[in-house]
């Protein structure tokens, strides 16, 4: 298990893209904004979220460069839209304990339940 986690960091240090903002492989993750309107420090968390759950291989190695490990951990914490396959391959990933991320929390799974009745 620990092979492909090395294997990922190695990668990730040797492929990183040198580009300043959101490059033209990036862009097509925010269908829903304008691209040129995102600010990288303004708008942190929403552009980690949105590479977390839809980026690829590309992706995933500028949002790295970009914003380092520790800030994206962070978001993964305590962002609360993330899929659960999202979430558990992160959660993996990142060697966290369920009790550490806020979606996969009892308390908020109860207050999820009882808003959404699906």
């Amino acid at each position: 298990m620990r092979n492909w986690k090395l294997a990922f960091s190695v990668f990730l240090c040797y492929n990183v893209p040198m580009s300043v903002g959101l490059n033209t492989n990036i862009r097509r993750f925010f269908w829903d904004v304008d691209p040129d309107s995102l600010d990288l420090k303004k708008h942190k968390e929403y552009i980690i979220a949105r590479i977390l759950e839809y980026g690829d291989m590309d992706a995933i190695t500028w949002m790295f460069a970009k914003f380092g490990k520790s800030s994206i951990r962070e978001v993964l914490k305590t962002h609360r839209g993330f899929s659960p396959r999202t979430l558990y391959f992160w959660k993996s990933f990142f060697n966290l304990r369920e009790n550490q991320i806020l979606c996969l929390k009892k308390s908020y799974l109860k207050t999820h339940e009882k808003l959404w009745l699906y």
